[in-house]
């Protein structure tokens, strides 16, 4: 017969050795830096053009000289995040207002 006690002890040190594993390597995950992506590469994870990326003169880091050049992916994303949303409709043109018909009632006349 199976002693109840001993086998629920044996999978909770189980169970604690897993969590203790699997907290070790996040932690050895999150101590690794980004890795920086090229302009091809981060094109891709935002889904947008290789031209579109340059012309939104993101932050990046210069590898040597200024034709070289890699981007954090977080760094992008909070940037693009914290950017004002710019306007994607022009903005409607006033109606013409007929105001002959207030003014008559004033008793102004209209200008020369």
């Amino acid at each position: 017969m199976i002693d109840v006690v001993l086998l629920e002890t044996l999978l909770q040190r189980v169970a604690d050795r897993a969590a203790d594993r699997v907290v070790a390597a996040l932690a050895a995950r999150a101590a690794e830096p980004a890795a920086l992506l090229t302009r091809a590469q981060l094109a891709r994870r935002l889904g947008v053009s290789v031209v579109h990326v340059t012309r939104l003169d993101l932050p990046s880091v210069c590898l040597g000289d200024e034709s070289t050049r890699r981007y954090d992916l977080a760094e992008v994303r909070a940037f693009l995040a914290a950017r004002e949303p710019k306007a994607t409709t022009p903005a409607k043109k006033a109606d013409a207002i007929d105001v002959s018909s207030a003014t008559a009632r004033a008793g102004l006349r209209p200008a020369r």
